[in-house]
């Protein structure tokens, strides 16, 4: 669950709040525990949910932010730079329909600063180019303890025992050094399902 949040505290409360909120109305015991099903389950909503609440936080400073990140639906699941760059371009050269809010703050951008503001906003990460070998720690293959970055990580993942993608946080790049990118997993269910 935390993978799917920019690992803000209200983000997993709410995610976890709706999956035991479903999984409360599929189990007729008392107790109660979540399951993967509940949690892909609800997955559309918080998505929905923590993708309309951030492009609200920016409304000010970077109107209409919404269709800006719904303009990536009909990319790739990995953006290299280049094509991110040239996307970006012709975004702010009108050539990407647009709502007229955001068309104020896109149009005549460099691309650089566009990719800044949606990598700063979260909604960009960098890709793995390959699956990471699982972390070592408490529960995982290896043992040993491993440590996170927090919220500013950036995450690397394996697949675990059930079939679900895990992710280890780590230091999180700069954009600059970054060289393909992709939609961050929060932001991915809402963007691609409309």
């Amino acid at each position: 669950m935390v993978d799917r949040s920019l690992g803000r505290p209200r983000e997993i409360i709410q995610f976890c709040s709706h999956a035991l909120d479903h999984a409360r109305a599929h189990s007729a015991r008392p107790s109660v525990r979540i399951t993967p099903r509940d949690i892909l389950a609800v997955e559309p909503t918080y998505s929905a949910e923590r993708t309309r609440d951030i492009a609200a936080e920016y409304r000010f400073g970077s109107p209409g932010l919404l269709g800006v990140f719904q303009t990536f639906r009909a990319g790739p699941e990995v953006w290299s730079r280049a094509e991110l760059e040239l996307f970006l371009l012709d975004m702010a050269t009108g050539s990407v329909g647009l709502t007229p809010e955001a068309r104020q703050w896109i149009d005549s951008r460099e691309p650089e600063t566009i990719l800044e503001l949606l990598w700063n906003v979260g909604f960009l990460t960098a890709a793995d180019p390959a699956p990471t070998d699982p972390p070592s720690g408490p529960g995982r293959p290896g043992g040993a303890a491993s440590t996170g970055a927090g919220p500013a990580g950036e995450f690397g993942s394996w697949v675990d025992d059930i079939g679900f993608a895990r992710q280890v946080r780590r230091p999180r790049p700069a954009p600059h050094s970054v060289h393909h990118f992709a939609i961050h997993p929060m932001f991915h269910r809402f963007v691609m399902a409309r």
